[in-house]
């Protein structure tokens, strides 16, 4: 009793103080356009500028709530408003929703027929441009295009990398071009470099470069940054930026840094000498460091340029609508964000940050990115999020990079890349309108990331517009994810689950008129049940279901060609099919010894990734040859030793909870166990130990090493055998076969992978080849 009695007047205490902090009174101080600094910042008296009104906050020496209310007008900022750790526990709001107008941007006036092009017009820059800085222009507040070549959708030959053969994966920085590729009257002496910057086209990425030199002679620009993947990989070619042979159409524009001036080519009935003409000219409008418990609402945004700066990563701004670096309890809503030439909401290793009820729309980058959110619990709820990357064709809409995340509500379409990504865990993704992803970029979806243990519902994914990639997208290191009650329409290749582990697909339904696909490319015990499928093709076996556990029970409606309305055909269950036996592991011969180093050098281990030893078959004889954490081994061996360089990979996009289970004991801890038909068995752990059956062959320190490159790369481990515990010699090595067999453990699944079937009590079910003749090195 006396226990209970405690219980409650802590409760009471704790009721009247959540009383009390929530009936605190509210000090507000005014902003108005024709205000004066002077002023004490009452609703009468309002001060000038935000500036002011942070330092009247400051003042307030109570623990008052403190608030800043802007008056309906137009803002045309200096600098950015900066909020820091002082200014925490702070509104900043619009008197009146979508009335006031904060406002980066510098006004473009004094426009003159441009006289190299009657088309064109030109004015001069009402700011110094930076290099490194790249410009929003707009009319009317009507966003203009930045000129590119080739043209969006043009029939001209798109410019190509001519690497044919000579691809070289240590070049970073030169590319040459086909003159070819332009049209017959461009010299490419033209090309400005102070202002000219280039796209470097990837597989999934681009790269925004500067040119540094154009040797217009020998048709090769050398380029000012380095690309992030070496120039010509996946021979995506580039794009010219901010060049006259970039203004294609009406409506687009650039800027000559040598001559300080703009160029516009004006859209029909546009007359930009009588209409508002702005380029952005702030790195951000709100510029938020290190605080807690702020609130931005009811603003409308826009002028803000993109700087290719990486500094960000140390420096505590970021160019964004709203930077926000380390901040905790943001809170942004009822803001309309756009005509910028960067993202709408940057927050970096922040946490519990909520974006809710914004129209983000016509921007160079992504709308909301919660980038490396180490608190996690952060939010984007109804938002209208559409036109976004402009600029940075791999932008994504919402960006949710850390655990605990919430993305509810919110109506996303016309995207370049992804709608939705998700490097997260414990995460919900519900009730969202998805459209029109991956516009203008490969590899991703309308819904994509890597998952763990998250919710994925009753999203609305409907396309209008032709796409290759998939709606609903888990990538490598996906775990325990969940999608079920989402819509898919217009998409034939609706789902797409990629080295992934434990995703249930189910209770969703699929709508496509032509033939399509639900894969688990290399896709661990993953599930695809009771779904509803609406199609003109009937459904058959694909290859990429053979990591898929179970495909059933899905309820398949046809509409015969020619004909009007769906009819059930039947419920689908695709076999999984046991896998393949395979006889043998072929070693190839190596003439120097390896060294046990970490680095595992190619030539060391010479042979095709395609065939390296993978441990890919569960206990029941089925493929399981995908999903993290997974095992892979090179090998070779030498003169004296047989040699192995294994890698262990437990994630690659994201961490799973747990990842890495060290210790030294099998059956608990990851690792892996070797078995030779000579009955030599021997175990390694990745946290450095070892085991063997036989001590005259337990391995040394000189003969096991472990490389441990983070949770992206995962871990390396090099060791070595001596022929010698396997019955070998040098001498009586070539054209040898022993028995074997190894297996790989994880301990957070329980969960054995063999390289070979095993064949019900017998585990050396395959062979170590040592072939007569030595392989040729395959690079």
């Amino acid at each position: 009793m006396k226990y209970k009695s405690i219980l409650c007047s802590i409760f009471a205490i704790s009721a009247v103080a959540a009383f009390a902090l929530n009936d605190r009174p509210t000090v507000t101080f005014y902003v108005a356009v024709d205000g004066n600094d002077m002023n004490d910042g009452s609703r009468e008296k309002p001060v000038k500028t935000p500036e002011r009104a942070l330092e009247l906050v400051r003042s307030v020496a109570s623990d008052a709530k403190r608030e800043i209310v802007f008056a309906d007008g137009y803002y045309s900022l200096e600098k950015p408003i900066r909020v820091e750790t002082e200014d925490s526990d702070l509104t900043i709001r619009a008197e009146n929703r979508g009335k006031a107008f904060l406002s980066g941007a510098k006004i473009v006036s004094g426009w003159r027929k441009d006289p190299k092009d009657a088309r064109f017009l030109i004015a001069d820059l009402p700011l110094a441009p930076s290099t490194g800085r790249i410009y929003a222009f707009s009319v009317a507040d009507k966003l203009a295009d930045v000129a590119v070549y080739p043209a969006p959708k043009s029939k001209q030959r798109s410019i190509r990398i001519p690497i044919g053969e000579e691809y070289d994966e240590n070049n970073f920085t030169t590319l040459p071009y086909d003159i070819k590729s332009f049209p017959k009257n461009f010299d490419p002496a033209d090309i400005d470099i102070a202002s000219v910057w280039v796209t470097v086209l990837q597989e999934w990425a681009a790269t925004r470069c500067y040119i540094a030199t154009n040797d217009y002679r020998n048709h090769t620009l050398y380029l000012g940054n380095k690309s992030n993947m070496a120039i010509g990989r996946y021979n995506g070619g580039f794009t010219l930026h901010n060049s006259r042979i970039g203004m294609h159409s009406p409506g687009t524009w650039m800027f000559e840094e040598t001559s300080n001036r703009l160029i516009y080519w004006p859209r029909v009935g546009e007359d930009p000498t009588k209409e508002r003409c702005t380029i952005s000219g702030l790195m951000s409008i709100f510029d938020l460091r290190e605080t807690r418990d702020v609130t931005i609402d009811g603003f409308i945004m826009d002028g803000v340029y993109k700087t290719t700066s990486t500094k960000h990563l140390k420096d505590p701004s970021y160019s964004a609508a709203i930077s926000s670096r380390r901040c905790s309890h943001l809170t942004v809503r009822h803001c309309e964000i756009r005509n910028l030439a960067c993202a709408a909401l940057y927050a970096l290793k922040s946490g519990h940050t909520m974006v809710s009820d914004c129209h983000i729309h016509d921007i160079g980058s992504s709308g909301i990115c919660f980038a490396r959110d180490g608190e996690g619990y952060s939010s984007a709820i109804n938002n209208h999020i559409h036109h976004n990357g402009w600029l940075d064709r791999s932008s994504c809409q919402i960006l949710l990079q850390g655990p605990n995340m919430t993305c509810i509500g919110n109506y996303l379409h016309d995207a370049p890349r992804e709608c939705i990504v998700m490097w997260s865990s414990f995460s919900l993704v519900a009730s969202n309108r998805i459209s029109n992803a991956m516009l203008k970029s490969r590899d991703g979806a309308g819904l994509y990331g890597a998952y763990d243990y998250s919710l994925v519902k009753d999203n609305y994914v409907k396309y209008d517009k032709e796409s290759m990639w998939p709606g609903l997208y888990a990538d490598e290191g996906s775990q325990h994810t969940v999608f079920t009650g989402n819509y898919v329409e217009g998409l034939w290749w609706p789902t797409h689950m990629h080295q992934s582990f434990g995703i249930v697909v189910s209770n969703n339904t699929f709508k496509y008129n032509g033939k399509m696909r639900w894969s688990f490319q290399g896709g661990t015990r993953s599930r695809f049940v009771e779904n509803k499928i609406y199609t003109t093709k009937p459904i058959t076996n694909d290859a990429y279901l053979a990591n898929c556990v179970e495909w059933a029970r899905n309820d398949v409606y046809v509409k015969p060609e020619g004909k009007n309305g769906y009819k059930l055909d039947k419920r689908v269950s695709l076999k999984r099919v046991k896998a393949t036996k395979r006889s043998s592991v072929i070693m190839p011969r190596i003439d120097a010894k390896v060294k046990i180093d970490g680095k595992g050098p190619r030539n060391e281990y010479p042979i095709h990734w395609r065939k390296i030893m993978t441990f890919g078959v569960g206990a029941d004889g089925y493929p399981e040859i995908g999903g993290e954490p997974s095992y892979t081994i090179k090998h070779s061996y030498d003169g004296e030793y047989v040699n192995f360089c294994a890698h262990y990979k437990f994630g690659m996009l994201i961490s799973y909870v747990g990842m890495r289970n060290f210790g030294n004991v099998w059956g608990r801890n990851d690792g892996m166990r070797f078995y030779f038909g000579n009955g030599y068995e021997l175990t390694v752990y990745w946290n450095g130990d070892t085991e063997s059956n036989n001590p005259k062959f337990r391995l040394g320190k000189e003969d096991f090493i472990i490389n441990d490159r983070g949770w992206w790369h995962g871990i390396d481990m090099e060791f070595r055998i001596p022929l010698a515990a396997l019955g070998l010699s040098s001498d009586n090595v070539r054209g040898k076969e022993i028995d074997f067999n190894a297996v790989s453990y994880n301990g957070d699944h329980d969960f054995y992978r063999y390289v070979f079937p095993i064949e019900g009590n017998k585990i050396l079910t395959g062979k170590m080849v040592f072939p007569k003749e030595d392989l040729k090195e395959v690079k």
